[in-house]
């Protein structure tokens, strides 16, 4: 059981942020910064006191508690957050939360790959974000990637591929330029049209010049070029 003091000082710190209006984002730094002040035989309370509030969704805290355990926390946190995805009753929103907090965490078991690529599949908001940073943990999955692209613009779902090129152009830059280059030829492969049009929402974002930021000097520009040659096949 928790300290009640700890969770006194947490739920003070959240009020002290409610007027942020910034998403949670200076809060959740508040808290690991709290953390990171205990005692290290105490910051199991810290963890227990967040994992409660995502198992009990408090409006105001619970998407506040998975950025937290985002970014720090013991490793025991991934295997309990991991246990509470096969609770019933949580919205889709909610799983697909917690499922990034995982990914984020480094967590990949077999369970929630599957359950990522389930909800690509079905092109639920963040099905393609969280499959595109699982590419970083389990580059395998590059396929499974290209296949919902692929069907999701065969569907003529345009606007939603195009919203969820930025996550796979992060996660590239995070581990392997290369793999941009993979997840268009392999679309090609699978269908030419959709190849095409994923080409051409990639090298539209790749020139954007926050985004050849994230790259090493002249990557971004090494890649698109190589992007161009595919569609001149």
């Amino acid at each position: 059981m928790p300290d009640e003091s700890t969770r006194v000082d947490l739920i003070a710190l959240e009020r002290a942020h409610q007027d942020d209006q910034d998403g949670g984002y200076r809060l959740a730094s508040a808290l690991c910064e709290y953390r990171e002040k205990m005692p290290d035989a105490a910051t199991g309370e810290w963890d227990e006191i967040l994992l409660e509030w995502v198992q009990n969704e408090p409006i105001s805290l619970w998407g506040v508690a998975l950025e937290a355990l985002a970014r720090t926390g013991s490793p025991s946190v991934s295997e309990k957050l991991a246990a509470m995805l096969h609770g019933p009753g949580r919205s889709t929103k909610w799983r697909e939360y917690v499922a990034h907090t995982l990914i984020r965490r480094g967590f990949s078991a077999p369970e929630l790959v599957a359950e990522v690529e389930l909800a690509a599949q079905n092109m639920s908001p963040m099905g393609l974000p969280n499959l595109a940073a699982l590419l970083v943990l389990v580059p395998e999955r590059l396929a499974s990637a290209v296949a919902c692209i692929v069907a999701a613009i065969e569907s003529g779902k345009y606007d939603y591929v195009e919203a969820n090129v930025p996550p796979f152009v992060y996660a590239a830059a995070d581990s392997e330029p290369e793999l941009l280059v993979r997840l268009v030829q392999q679309s090609f492969t699978q269908d030419h049209e959709a190849g095409k049009r994923l080409a051409d929402m990639v090298i539209e974002y790749l020139g954007k010049p926050f985004v050849q930021r994230r790259f090493e000097r002249g990557v971004a520009g090494g890649v698109a070029t190589k992007l161009r040659m595919l569609q001149m096949n």
